[in-house]
């Protein structure tokens, strides 16, 4: 029998994530999940890898609306926009996904918070980011922003086998399966 340890979803992608003891599995992965990113003014999305702040940026969604937080930086809450005239993003090899843009004020608080100008975007509904047909269970499997698929998976004798063989790169400390997403 498979037992789920631990399930992590991430309204908006980049940034913290939430820990959950159930969720809403859907044909784009879990409910809410990675369905908002940061993007460039040309639409380019933006990872912890080049903007690490991301990463202390703690979004909490609730009946629709979204409350942005970060440490020693005011908070905001606005409503989750789902339709309306979509604009084209690009992440990693899809290119013109339809997403759309969550309006002023949270590109505002984004671009504060990064030092650069950005823009907050939802996937607009009815969109179908369409995953590699080499992996994919069927032609109609799609995702939001997640990097490729809907639900990444990571066992806990794989982590720690992963762990045993990294051990001396990182000095005692543990590759966490967050960082396996």
């Amino acid at each position: 029998m498979t037992t789920i340890s631990n399930l992590t979803y991430y309204p908006i992608k980049a940034c913290r994530g939430f820990d959950l003891f159930e969720a809403c599995v859907e044909r784009m992965g879990l409910a809410d999940d990675r369905r908002m990113m940061v993007v460039t003014p040309a639409g380019e999305f933006l990872t912890q890898r080049e903007y690490p702040r991301l990463a202390l940026v703690t979004p909490a969604l609730k009946n629709d609306s979204v409350t942005l937080s970060a440490p020693n930086f005011d908070s905001i809450q606005f409503a989750v926009q789902k339709s309306g005239t979509p604009t084209p993003v690009d992440i990693w090899g899809s290119k013109g996904v339809h997403a759309i843009d969550q309006g002023e004020e949270s590109a505002q608080w984004f671009s504060d918070w990064l030092g650069v100008s950005v823009r907050l975007v939802h996937v607009a509904d009815g969109y179908k980011r369409k995953l590699n047909p080499d992996y994919a269970v069927s032609a109609e499997d799609h995702t939001g922003f997640a990097d490729g698929y809907p639900i990444l998976i990571i066992s806990e004798e794989s982590l720690l086998d992963l762990n045993s063989k990294l051990g001396s790169y990182f000095a005692d400390e543990s590759l966490p399966p967050e960082h396996c997403r």
